[in-house]
Protein backbone atom coordinates (compact mmCIF):
# COMPACT_ATOMS: atom_id res chain seq x y z
CA UNK A 1 0.00 0.00 0.00
CA UNK A 2 1.11 3.51 -0.94
CA UNK A 3 2.22 5.70 2.16
CA UNK A 4 0.21 9.15 2.12
CA UNK A 5 3.71 11.13 1.05
CA UNK A 6 4.50 8.76 -2.08
CA UNK A 7 5.33 10.68 -4.88
CA UNK A 8 1.95 8.38 -7.10
CA UNK A 9 -0.31 9.66 -3.89
CA UNK A 10 0.10 13.23 -4.92
CA UNK A 11 -2.99 14.87 -5.96
CA UNK A 12 -2.39 16.04 -9.95
CA UNK A 13 -4.36 19.27 -8.89
CA UNK A 14 -1.74 21.39 -10.14
CA UNK A 15 2.53 21.10 -11.09
CA UNK A 16 2.63 24.40 -8.03
CA UNK A 17 0.56 21.77 -5.86
CA UNK A 18 2.75 18.54 -6.63
CA UNK A 19 6.28 20.65 -5.85
CA UNK A 20 5.30 21.98 -2.72
CA UNK A 21 4.17 18.78 -1.63
CA UNK A 22 6.92 17.01 -2.67
CA UNK A 23 9.49 19.79 -1.37
CA UNK A 24 7.66 19.67 2.52
CA UNK A 25 7.92 16.10 2.24
CA UNK A 26 11.88 16.82 2.49
CA UNK A 27 12.44 17.14 -1.25
CA UNK A 28 15.75 18.35 -2.17
CA UNK A 29 17.72 16.91 -5.29
CA UNK A 30 16.66 17.38 -9.28
CA UNK A 31 19.14 16.41 -11.73
CA UNK A 32 22.58 17.99 -10.22
CA UNK A 33 20.11 20.98 -8.66
CA UNK A 34 19.81 21.22 -4.66
CA UNK A 35 17.08 22.95 -3.37
CA UNK A 36 17.10 24.53 0.18
CA UNK A 37 14.84 26.74 2.02
CA UNK A 38 16.17 30.52 2.11
CA UNK A 39 14.17 33.05 4.16
CA UNK A 40 10.57 32.43 3.12
CA UNK A 41 12.21 31.57 -0.37
CA UNK A 42 14.04 28.70 -2.14
CA UNK A 43 17.94 28.68 -2.69
CA UNK A 44 19.27 26.45 -6.05
CA UNK A 45 22.62 25.42 -6.15
CA UNK A 46 24.30 22.67 -7.79
CA UNK A 47 24.45 19.97 -5.64
CA UNK A 48 28.49 19.78 -5.75
CA UNK A 49 28.18 23.13 -4.09
CA UNK A 50 25.82 22.15 -1.60
CA UNK A 51 28.18 23.27 1.26
CA UNK A 52 29.93 26.20 -0.40
CA UNK A 53 30.21 29.50 1.36
CA UNK A 54 27.63 32.12 -0.05
CA UNK A 55 30.78 34.73 -0.57
CA UNK A 56 32.24 31.83 -3.60
CA UNK A 57 28.96 31.55 -5.49
CA UNK A 58 27.20 34.03 -7.68
CA UNK A 59 23.76 35.08 -6.82
CA UNK A 60 21.05 34.99 -9.36
CA UNK A 61 17.26 36.31 -8.45
CA UNK A 62 15.61 35.81 -11.43
CA UNK A 63 13.83 32.54 -12.68
CA UNK A 64 14.84 33.53 -16.23
CA UNK A 65 18.32 33.35 -15.31
CA UNK A 66 18.43 29.82 -14.65
CA UNK A 67 18.08 29.43 -18.81
CA UNK A 68 21.34 30.91 -19.02
CA UNK A 69 23.01 29.17 -16.11
CA UNK A 70 21.94 25.86 -18.06
CA UNK A 71 22.97 26.90 -21.75
CA UNK A 72 26.55 26.18 -21.44
CA UNK A 73 29.24 24.06 -19.61
CA UNK A 74 32.30 24.63 -17.78
CA UNK A 75 33.89 24.51 -21.13
CA UNK A 76 31.77 27.53 -22.66
CA UNK A 77 30.12 24.50 -25.09
CA UNK A 78 26.59 24.68 -25.45
CA UNK A 79 24.33 22.05 -24.23
CA UNK A 80 21.82 20.39 -26.59
CA UNK A 81 20.34 18.21 -24.05
CA UNK A 82 19.55 19.75 -20.67
CA UNK A 83 19.50 16.24 -19.05
CA UNK A 84 23.16 15.85 -19.56
CA UNK A 85 25.50 16.10 -16.26
CA UNK A 86 27.13 19.11 -17.73
CA UNK A 87 25.50 21.75 -15.18
CA UNK A 88 27.94 24.56 -14.51
CA UNK A 89 28.70 25.54 -11.07
CA UNK A 90 29.40 28.28 -8.88
CA UNK A 91 26.06 30.33 -8.31
CA UNK A 92 23.23 30.51 -6.38
CA UNK A 93 19.52 30.85 -7.01
CA UNK A 94 17.34 32.66 -4.97
CA UNK A 95 13.36 32.58 -5.62
CA UNK A 96 10.77 33.78 -3.01
CA UNK A 97 8.30 31.29 -3.42
CA UNK A 98 6.86 27.91 -5.13
CA UNK A 99 5.19 28.87 -8.34
CA UNK A 100 8.92 30.85 -8.91
CA UNK A 101 11.17 27.89 -8.21
CA UNK A 102 8.84 25.69 -10.58
CA UNK A 103 9.47 28.08 -13.31
CA UNK A 104 13.71 28.25 -13.02
CA UNK A 105 13.28 24.58 -12.56
CA UNK A 106 11.21 24.38 -15.91
CA UNK A 107 14.47 25.98 -17.31
CA UNK A 108 16.87 23.86 -15.73
CA UNK A 109 15.16 20.73 -17.05
CA UNK A 110 12.60 21.21 -19.04
CA UNK A 111 9.08 19.01 -18.14
CA UNK A 112 10.77 17.57 -16.22
CA UNK A 113 7.95 18.30 -13.41
CA UNK A 114 4.88 17.92 -15.34
CA UNK A 115 6.43 14.29 -16.55
CA UNK A 116 6.53 13.19 -13.26
CA UNK A 117 3.65 14.15 -12.34
CA UNK A 118 1.88 12.81 -15.38
CA UNK A 119 3.76 9.22 -15.06
CA UNK A 120 3.21 8.72 -11.41
CA UNK A 121 -0.62 9.91 -11.64
CA UNK A 122 -0.67 7.33 -14.48
CA UNK A 123 -1.60 9.61 -16.98
CA UNK A 124 1.72 9.44 -18.72
CA UNK A 125 2.06 6.10 -21.08
CA UNK A 126 5.85 5.76 -22.05
CA UNK A 127 6.28 4.35 -25.85
CA UNK A 128 8.59 1.60 -26.61
CA UNK A 129 12.17 2.41 -28.12
CA UNK A 130 11.17 0.41 -30.77
CA UNK A 131 8.09 1.71 -31.85
CA UNK A 132 9.68 4.89 -32.05
CA UNK A 133 11.94 3.62 -34.16
CA UNK A 134 9.46 1.92 -36.58
CA UNK A 135 7.62 5.48 -37.13
CA UNK A 136 10.46 7.07 -38.54
CA UNK A 137 10.83 8.09 -42.03
CA UNK A 138 12.61 9.42 -44.83
CA UNK A 139 16.87 9.26 -43.13
CA UNK A 140 16.05 7.79 -39.72
CA UNK A 141 13.56 5.01 -41.69
CA UNK A 142 16.19 2.55 -40.91
CA UNK A 143 16.12 2.75 -37.61
CA UNK A 144 13.53 0.29 -37.83
CA UNK A 145 15.53 -2.31 -38.67
CA UNK A 146 17.71 -2.63 -35.27
CA UNK A 147 16.67 -6.02 -33.33
CA UNK A 148 16.43 -6.29 -29.37
CA UNK A 149 19.72 -6.62 -28.97
CA UNK A 150 20.94 -3.19 -31.06
CA UNK A 151 18.43 -1.55 -29.26
CA UNK A 152 20.22 -2.53 -25.97
CA UNK A 153 23.17 -1.95 -27.03
CA UNK A 154 22.63 1.70 -28.33
CA UNK A 155 20.66 2.82 -25.56
CA UNK A 156 23.49 1.39 -23.33
CA UNK A 157 26.21 3.92 -25.31
CA UNK A 158 24.24 6.71 -25.56
CA UNK A 159 21.82 7.23 -22.25
CA UNK A 160 24.31 6.34 -19.24
CA UNK A 161 23.66 7.78 -16.99
CA UNK A 162 26.79 8.68 -15.41
CA UNK A 163 28.41 10.79 -18.32
CA UNK A 164 25.37 11.25 -20.68
CA UNK A 165 22.20 11.74 -19.51
CA UNK A 166 20.39 11.74 -16.66
CA UNK A 167 16.98 10.81 -17.63
CA UNK A 168 15.78 7.51 -16.28
CA UNK A 169 13.86 5.82 -18.40
CA UNK A 170 10.24 4.41 -18.26
CA UNK A 171 9.99 2.97 -21.85
CA UNK A 172 10.99 -1.00 -22.77
CA UNK A 173 12.34 -2.16 -25.84
CA UNK A 174 9.06 -3.27 -27.12
CA UNK A 175 5.87 -4.59 -25.05
CA UNK A 176 7.02 -7.34 -22.76
CA UNK A 177 10.85 -6.88 -23.93
CA UNK A 178 12.33 -4.86 -20.74
CA UNK A 179 15.66 -3.12 -21.15
CA UNK A 180 16.99 -5.24 -18.75
CA UNK A 181 20.80 -4.53 -18.99
CA UNK A 182 20.73 -0.97 -17.54
CA UNK A 183 22.11 -0.34 -14.14
CA UNK A 184 19.23 0.60 -11.51
CA UNK A 185 20.00 4.20 -11.48
CA UNK A 186 18.60 4.23 -15.24
CA UNK A 187 15.66 2.58 -15.25
CA UNK A 188 14.42 3.00 -11.37
CA UNK A 189 11.66 5.56 -11.27
CA UNK A 190 11.24 5.58 -7.84
CA UNK A 191 14.68 7.00 -6.21
CA UNK A 192 15.06 8.33 -2.73
CA UNK A 193 12.16 10.24 -1.55
CA UNK A 194 14.15 13.48 -1.60
CA UNK A 195 15.30 12.90 -5.32
CA UNK A 196 12.50 13.86 -7.96
CA UNK A 197 13.52 11.70 -10.85
CA UNK A 198 13.77 13.10 -14.56
CA UNK A 199 12.14 10.64 -16.52
CA UNK A 200 12.21 9.70 -20.24
CA UNK A 201 8.69 9.25 -21.82
CA UNK A 202 10.11 8.12 -25.18
CA UNK A 203 13.26 7.83 -27.27
CA UNK A 204 14.72 11.28 -28.35
CA UNK A 205 16.05 12.77 -31.34
CA UNK A 206 19.54 12.35 -30.07
CA UNK A 207 19.29 8.35 -29.59
CA UNK A 208 17.57 8.40 -32.83
CA UNK A 209 20.61 9.92 -34.79
CA UNK A 210 23.14 7.45 -33.09
CA UNK A 211 20.19 4.39 -34.29
CA UNK A 212 20.80 5.80 -37.34
CA UNK A 213 24.45 5.13 -37.17
CA UNK A 214 24.62 2.59 -35.33
CA UNK A 215 22.42 0.28 -37.66
CA UNK A 216 24.03 1.81 -41.10
CA UNK A 217 27.92 0.54 -39.08
CA UNK A 218 26.21 -3.00 -38.20
CA UNK A 219 24.81 -2.75 -42.36
CA UNK A 220 28.43 -1.97 -43.64
CA UNK A 221 30.33 -4.42 -41.67
CA UNK A 222 28.05 -7.29 -42.97
CA UNK A 223 29.02 -6.33 -46.46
Amino acid sequence: MESPDSPSSFPPLSLDDALRHWLESGGQRLGELVIHRCGEGWEVRHHSDAAADVSTLTRHDRPEEAREIARYDDAGQYRPLKAAPTLVRGWRLVVPDTATLRTALDFFYPAALGNWVAFTSGRAVPVPVKATFARQTGMYRITGLLDDDDCRTVVAATCDYATRCRRRITWPVAPGIPLDTLPPEKTDTAPPDHELPILCLEACSLLVAAARTHIKKKRAAAG
